[in-house]
């Protein structure tokens, strides 16, 4: 018999073995618990930018409501849509065991300037880039994810857009703002951190949007067009100048194919003509 005392290759292997059997159990069982509680938050903040002008009252109904899953679940499925496109604005045809859940959202390493933080969106084994759109079945307006870098991290977010003509306007590529939402970011507390107050949210409430004039919302210090500036975060420059850059990137540019073919009768479902 061997004596594994006096082997201990053999005793270390013996522990290596069972060691990595512990791991590999525990790791499968709560993959789809990690998966779960992120698509949880994630929905969760795709309501909070939607909801953010009903939040100013703290004893919303909502609020409460948001923090429970099967209540969150119930909201978000009868007022969101979620939508997939191809990179170039047109509507993805889905193989028939795909879903939005398998879509990856994984930060791109090797974005040029002014794209820093962005997030790729891919499914496994599809080297094709794609980008996810939460309709809002209620009112026609968009939520767009948004990302990029600030003074010390990715912040990550989602920004709730409604075209003008919705609201009385015309539907000429102009947008307001009417909600946002960060859930990620490592921003200094007091400074950048207080993106996640809501009284700085709500500075890019009814803020404008413009296609035509390549325009989006603002952080400034002093406040010259009401339509676009808002008050930039006090002793968070860096921050403020992230938020606005990655803001414009994403709109502009990466989902600017998107906007704008929402004033046609098209792949978004609705008649904006």
């Amino acid at each position: 018999m061997i004596n594994f005392i006096k082997n201990p290759f053999i005793f270390i292997g013996i522990i290596a073995f069972f060691a990595a059997m512990i791991l590999a159990t525990f790791s499968e069982s709560t993959r789809e618990k990690v998966k779960n509680n992120k698509d949880l938050d994630r929905k969760r903040n795709v309501l909070l930018a939607r909801y953010l002008e009903d939040f100013k009252d703290p004893n919303h109904p909502y609020i409460a409501k948001l923090s429970k899953e099967d209540e969150l679940k119930d909201i978000y499925s009868s007022e969101i849509e979620e939508l997939i496109f191809n990179s170039d604005g047109s509507l993805a045809k889905l193989k028939n065991d795909v879903t939005f859940n398998d879509l990856v959202w994984k930060e791109d390493a090797n974005a040029g300037p002014g794209k820093e933080g962005q997030i790729l969106y891919s499914f496994k084994n599809d080297l094709d880039e794609y980008l996810p759109l939460f309709k809002v079945l209620n009112t026609g307006g968009y939520i767009i994810p948004i990302s990029g870098k600030g003074l010390w991290s990715t912040i990550k977010g989602f920004i709730y857009i409604i075209p003008n003509d919705l609201l009385g306007g015309r539907n000429d590529g102009e947008y307001l703002v009417k909600g946002v939402s960060f859930y990620e970011h490592g921003e200094t507390p007091g400074l950048g951190g207080e993106i996640d107050k809501y009284e700085v949210k709500a500075r890019y409430l009814n803020k404008q949007i413009s296609l035509k004039n390549n325009k989006t919302p603002k952080m400034t210090k002093t406040i010259v067009d009401e339509r676009y500036d808002l008050e930039y975060i006090s002793g968070a420059t860096v921050t403020s100048d992230g938020l606005d850059t990655f803001i414009e990137h994403h709109i502009l540019n990466r989902y600017s194919e998107i906007l704008k073919n929402s004033g046609k009768k098209n792949m978004l479902g609705v008649n904006y003509e």
